[in-house]
């Protein structure tokens, strides 16, 4: 090609580029890479908007997103963007190497003002330097939870108008998928990249965040800013799905003896283990809540290949008992996965402390609160101890529509003072038992100790004696006339678009 018709195409993209009224641009001075990385097996192509529903606006498509990063590589500070200006000629230059991204995720960062009018800009204070400040703790989070597996960077900044009479987070999204950033991720071109679209909009647009799911790269709005209290926490979940995470789920089974049921049985649908989803206040992905950045559930780090410090429990020998420290603590056992030998099916147990990021996690500091009756039974929450913490049983749950994994936390103990089997909270204290629901195995809760340690016993073989979790111990607690601030249980429809 003459490099007079290179220029006449340069200039003509950065016409586009004005023509979008772009106020500024800051972008790498590295040209972005798009690696021709296949998604794999963990990594469908059809890859979803997440409305922060499931079902009909939240559907996931990928179990974990970074199937091809390195899992050694150690998080650095985020670099400083270089600036440009809008008729830089890097403006809309895009790399076609074939380069893979060794677990770094880029961010671009495209600050959006959908409407003319300023009166309904709520959220105040989206400048770069906030941006990068932004990036830095979602990194922090992220490189913690995975083990330094992943590394989140800045790689740009821009400030955009869109025009529109009203703001429609979904419209809003489509335009700046196909006019931010040069166009860089139009149709999709993010996908396999390990690059991400963050638009943040100054106006709240029903205060609404959603994301993609899996992919190796994706896209997020928020119209939350980026406030510690609520953007922070709801950016974290919503890259949560872009690293290919599912809901973090409760159920609830109507079975009495065993409080388990079959996987097929544990379903949004259900009445045999009805589930509610976002219902796990200690996992990230669960409900967005002021001020809680709870650690990522066990299942899903062991899932993604982040977590090492793990048991793997079979039937080759009848009683095992392992002390359990603190899932986010600095060492020792965190998990047990139990694999039961009848079914196959594989149960995660962990241990949460009031300690660390657990430590801002709803379940310390709120008073207990039980969700509606779902087939007759009631799923509480939010009276963990302090003092001692909880033991939790949980299992995953695919979404075979998509292929994507969420998990489910079992609603296994009573709640404090009653002998109700009907309505349960999702823990289990010193002294409780729970088995599965084909007999093939019990654990039991032998001690609590935030500094020692639980100890857990796992028994192979029908149980002598159906083990009947204790009430709670009843202890003081948060008010329960605070009330929860909580992401919305349902977003608003039509935000599902495949890609």
């Amino acid at each position: 090609m003459s490099s007079r018709l290179q220029t006449v195409l340069l200039v003509a993209a950065v016409a586009v580029v004005v023509a979008l009224a772009t106020v500024s641009i800051v972008a790498n001075g590295a040209q972005p890479e798009h690696s021709d990385v296949a998604l794999g097996t963990h990594n469908p192509a059809s890859v979803s908007v997440s409305g922060d529903t499931r079902g009909s606006s939240d559907p996931g498509t990928s179990q974990i997103s970074d199937a091809t990063g390195s899992t050694t590589s150690t998080p650095s500070a985020t670099p400083s963007p270089t600036s440009t200006s809008a008729s830089s000629s890097t403006v809309s230059a895009v790399s076609t190497s074939t380069t893979t991204n060794s677990g770094t995720e880029k961010v671009w960062v495209s600050v959006v003002s959908t409407t003319p009018q300023t009166s309904d800009d709520v959220n105040t204070g989206l400048t770069q330097s906030a941006a990068q400040t932004l990036i830095s703790q979602i990194n922090s989070y992220w490189s913690t939870q995975s083990g330094s597996a992943v590394t989140v960077q800045l790689a740009g900044f821009e400030t955009r108008s869109l025009g529109e009479s009203t703001c429609d987070p979904n419209a809003a999204l489509s335009a700046e998928e196909t006019g931010s950033f040069g166009g860089m991720f139009a149709r999709s071109a993010w996908k396999g990249t390990h690059e991400h679209l963050l638009v943040l909009s100054a106006e709240s647009c029903n205060a609404d965040s959603f994301a993609t799911v899996g992919g190796v790269g994706g896209e997020i709005f928020s119209g939350n800013g980026i406030g510690t209290t609520m953007g922070v926490p709801y950016l974290l979940h919503e890259f949560g799905h872009n690293l290919g995470f599912e809901h973090a789920d409760a159920s609830i089974c109507t079975n009495t003896t065993s409080y388990d049921g079959k996987t097929a049985d544990i379903s949004f649908t259900s009445t045999v283990c009805p589930t509610r989803e976002y219902d796990d206040y200690f996992d990230i992905m669960g409900y967005t809540v002021k001020n809680a950045t709870p650690n990522l559930s066990s299942p899903q780090r062991i899932l993604a290949g982040w977590m090492t410090n793990y048991a793997t429990i079979t039937s080759s020998s009848a009683t095992t008992t392992t002390t359990l420290t603190p899932l986010g603590s600095s060492g020792g056992t965190q998990a047990l996965k139990v694999i039961d030998p009848i079914s196959g099916d594989a149960y995660y147990i962990e241990y949460r402390t009031n300690a660390g990021l657990d430590a801002t996690s709803a379940e310390f500091n709120y008073g207990l609160q039980c969700d509606p009756a779902m087939s007759g039974y009631t799923i509480c929450e939010l009276d963990s101890n302090k003092t001692l913490g909880d033991v939790r049983v949980l299992r995953v749950l695919p979404i075979a529509a998509t292929g994507a994994n969420g998990t489910t936390v079992l609603a296994t103990g009573l709640t404090a003072g009653s002998s109700d089997k009907t309505k349960r909270h999702t823990h289990l204290n010193t002294g409780d038992g729970f088995s599965s629901v084909d007999g093939a195995f019990t654990i039991s809760v032998l001690s609590m100790s935030a500094s020692k340690g639980a100890a857990i016993s796992v028994t192979f073989g029908a149980p002598t004696s159906t083990p009947t979790p204790t009430p709670s111990p009843t202890y003081t607690t948060v008010p329960a006339t605070q009330q929860l601030t909580t992401a919305p249980a349902h977003a608003a429809p039509g935000h599902r678009r495949l890609f």
